[in-house]
Formats: C-alpha cells, sequence, structure tokens
C-alpha cells in the first residue's frame, strides 16, 4: 500500500494535469457537438475523429515534456549515487559518464540527442563520437562558454552529410567556471527545450562536477 502511495505522490502533478487535459477536450468537444447539429453527419464524424487524433498526439507531446523533470532526476540518481560511493572520483571520469548520459537520457522524438561533447576544467574534451571532433572550434567555445554562462546556440553543423543543431551549455558554480557541454540534435530546439539544458546544469550538474573536482 505505501508504494501505490508513494507512487501516487510522484505523480500527483502527471495526474491532475491528464484528468484536467481530458476535462477540457470533452468540454471542446461538447461546445463543437452542441453548435453542429445542423452539420453533415459525415463532417461531424470527420472533425470527431481529427479531433480525437489530434488531441491524443498533443496529450502524448505534453504529457512527455511535463515527465522529463520528474524523470531526470531518477536516472541522474544513478551518476550521483557512483559519486557518493566513490566510483566516480575525478571531473574525466564525470564527463564520460555524463555524456553517456545526456544521449542516453534525451530520446525524444522532439527531444534526440545523437552527440554530446563535455568539457571540464584541466582535462580533455570527452567526446561522444570522433565524428563531431572537427565539427566546432571547441577552444573557441570553451573561451565563449568561460565568458557568460548562457546557452550558446552553435547553429546548423553537418556530421557526414546530416544536419545537427548545436548548443552549448556552459558549467558554472556560483561564480567559477568549470566546463560546458555541447549536444547535437537533428531538431531544432525551442526555447522551453534548451531551457531543460540549463536547468539541468543548475540543478544537477555543477554541484556534483565541483564534488568531484575537489576530490581530485
Amino acid at each position: 500500500m505505501k508504494r501505490t502511495r508513494d507512487h501516487l505522490s510522484n505523480n500527483f502533478q502527471l495526474i491532475v494535469f491528464t484528468i484536467t487535459y481530458i476535462l477540457s477536450c470533452l468540454f471542446l468537444y461538447g461546445i463543437f457537438i452542441y453548435f453542429a447539429t445542423e452539420l453533415h453527419l459525415l463532417i461531424q464524424v470527420f472533425f470527431s475523429l481529427g479531433f480525437l487524433i489530434g488531441s491524443i498526439l498533443l496529450w502524448a507531446f505534453l504529457y512527455v515534456l511535463f515527465s522529463i523533470p520528474q524523470k531526470l532526476a531518477g536516472s541522474f540518481d544513478y551518476i550521483k549515487n557512483q559519486i557518493s560511493t566513490g566510483e566516480i572520483s575525478d571531473s574525466s571520469k564525470f564527463a564520460l559518464m555524463l555524456s553517456a548520459f545526456l544521449i542516453k537520457f534525451f530520446n525524444f522524438s522532439f527531444f534526440d540527442i545523437h552527440y554530446a561533447a563535455v568539457k571540464t576544467r584541466g582535462e580533455e574534451i570527452v567526446l561522444s563520437s570522433a565524428e563531431i571532433k572537427s565539427a566546432l572550434n571547441w577552444q573557441e567555445i570553451e573561451k565563449i562558454s568561460e565568458k557568460s554562462p548562457e546557452l550558446t546556440k552553435n547553429g546548423r553543423i553537418k556530421i557526414n552529410k546530416l544536419v545537427f543543431h548545436a548548443y552549448t551549455t556552459p558549467i558554472f558554480f556560483n561564480d567559477e567556471f568549470l566546463g560546458f557541454f555541447t549536444v547535437f540534435s537533428k531538431q531544432r530546439l525551442g526555447r522551453l527545450s534548451t531551457k531543460f539544458l540549463t536547468d539541468f546544469e543548475e540543478n544537477f550538474i555543477d554541484d556534483q562536477l565541483i564534488q568531484v573536482s575537489t576530490i581530485k
């Protein structure tokens, strides 16, 4: 019983969102039916079908979008636990784990990271693939990142005849520059998606990186 209650508690916001969304859709559909009584039956059927499909697709998108922060916290615990136990004891190994985590976690249809690069202070840059070694001027990226904590849009990058959009997020702990991470996505990320990256840095990465940097 306790596990069930914990599950409901952890997903309370998503449950409320789903119920509210369903009620809103029913309300909008009820308004259509009320004013569409004189329309041809075939039009009502096609509209109803389109409304149903559109509502489901929009719900799926929004559900994933709102569930990302919660899933992110649970998934990143694996890295936090390894830092606590000493399995990750230096910033270079942290960069390696972070690079793999970014690709594995952000695997959504609207936000799919294919490549990642992580650079920590005083260490060589960690690339998820040798294919992105010359994709950007990494020394210049580091100089830009060190000047400002704001996310940088690196534009369209061609890798193996495929076009990706690159984004660099500086890593700061208070005013101390610790490094940066760059991701490559086939999708052009909107403001909300890029905010996930900056929030991820602020809430998960900076304090964990300062721990392993201190250990070293």
